[in-house]
């Protein structure tokens, strides 16, 4: 039976109350009913049926007697973060990293798996168990959902993948398909957008106002969070970084484009341009680190060089940090973000990297939006993807708490 549009209209308002005293709770810790309801702006009687539910979950319980204001003391009301949990897992290049967190989105385990190939099957096979693994952990009916960080264009409102290039992945409904086998209510985004919703809830973005997360591996893509929210734009798309031209008459991308950043300074880029010089001269660390034989070379290995002084890979990653650098300031020009994170496997270069990219964005962005940007590294690694992917969840924790 559909929903009648006032009733649709009613549910969504009592949505966004249990959302915004949700909040409240969490980042007050310890408060009382009329203080929620006078810091939120809600009368008092929708407060107490709202803290009522959350009671009721487990979410808020009580802790003794708050001061009085004159009148019968209130009762004080305590968060418990772990009344309920959510997984998080991102496909990365090689392994799927699963986290099980609280409410607060800190992380309790962790679980690392391989799939046997990069195709639907095996990557939901993969996952699927890794979910198992952690949820066994925790009473399986306080798991509020699982959030899944994946490659590729991702329509955040289906759950489906539209295409993710060089994954031989195309239109596969991924919410459903892994709903169905672990039983879970499922949040599917392109993994750059959860990281970046990771690095908002307990990484370098905490506290940031708009924050733009840049993830540089084996492509190069963004995601953008605005006070807080996920900004997907209209079709899931916003953010596609690596796509930006950069020079007009450049190398042929997969998108069908010429020059885009990501034929210049992704991952596979790199590893081809230090390859190549691999086989003529210098590149003494680097040649080290894979152990003699340039085709075994990483995107992780080049980085590490990088940072630790190999002459080979700090002029690959300080090029592919230009290059990045122009496309970051075009994206200062216009967003006028407060917080620039650089994250995935090149970041790990460190300084070498990150340096680079500042000086060329510093060069060619507007100097008032710039001066009001921080440009920094992630602060949660390759943890990122996975605790914004289970961060998908918990922006639902106050609905689906009322699923149990």
């Amino acid at each position: 039976m559909s929903i009648l549009p006032g009733r649709r209209q009613l549910e969504e308002v009592r949505s966004t109350n249990r959302a915004l005293l949700l909040a409240l709770a969490r980042d007050l810790r310890v408060t009382t009913c009329p203080a929620l309801a006078e810091r939120s702006g809600l009368s008092r009687a929708t407060a107490y049926v709202i803290v009522d539910e959350l009671q009721r979950a487990g979410v808020l319980v009580e802790a003794g007697a708050g001061k009085s204001n004159g009148g019968r003391r209130p009762q004080l009301l305590r968060f418990a973060p772990r009344a309920r949990f959510a997984v998080g897992v991102e496909m990365g290049e090689r392994d799927l990293h699963t986290v099980l967190t609280d409410l607060d989105g800190t992380v309790l385990h962790r679980d690392v798996a391989v799939a046997q190939g990069t195709t639907p099957e095996p990557v939901l096979a993969a996952a699927t168990a890794s979910i198992a693994r952690l949820v066994s952990r925790v009473p399986r009916q306080h798991v509020l959902g699982v959030g899944f960080a994946a490659p590729g264009l991702v329509d955040i409102e289906s759950g489906v993948v539209h295409t993710a290039v060089g994954y031989e992945w195309g239109e596969v409904p991924l919410a459903a398909l892994l709903g169905e086998r672990t039983g879970f209510p499922v949040s599917v985004a392109n993994r750059s957008k959860a990281a970046a919703l990771g690095e908002y809830y307990s990484g370098a973005g905490v506290g940031a106002r708009l924050l733009v997360y840049v993830y540089v591996g084996r492509g190069i893509a963004a995601g953008i969070v605005r006070d807080g929210t996920l900004d997907a734009g209209v079709n899931s798309s916003a953010g596609e970084i690596g796509h930006i031209t950069i020079e007009p008459a450049g190398n042929l991308c997969d998108c069908g484009n010429r020059g885009c950043l990501h034929t210049l300074a992704a991952g596979a880029v790199l590893i081809a341009q230090a390859r190549a010089q691999l086989r003529q001269e210098g590149g003494a660390l680097l040649r080290e680190r894979c152990g003699g034989t340039p085709e075994r070379l990483t995107t992780v290995q080049l980085a590490e060089a990088a940072r630790d002084g190999d002459d080979v890979a700090r002029s690959v990653v300080q090029a592919s940090g230009r290059y990045l650098g122009i496309a970051a300031a075009s994206v200062i020009n216009l967003f006028n973000p407060d917080r620039l994170i650089l994250g995935g496997p090149l970041a790990a270069a460190g300084p070498v990297f990150l340096d680079a990219v500042r000086e060329e964005a510093r060069r060619r962005a507007l100097a008032v939006p710039f001066s009001a940007v921080q440009i920094c590294p992630s602060a949660l690694g390759s943890d990122a993807g996975a605790i914004g992917a289970a961060a998908l969840v918990l922006g639902h924790a106050s609905d689906l708490l009322l699923q149990d």
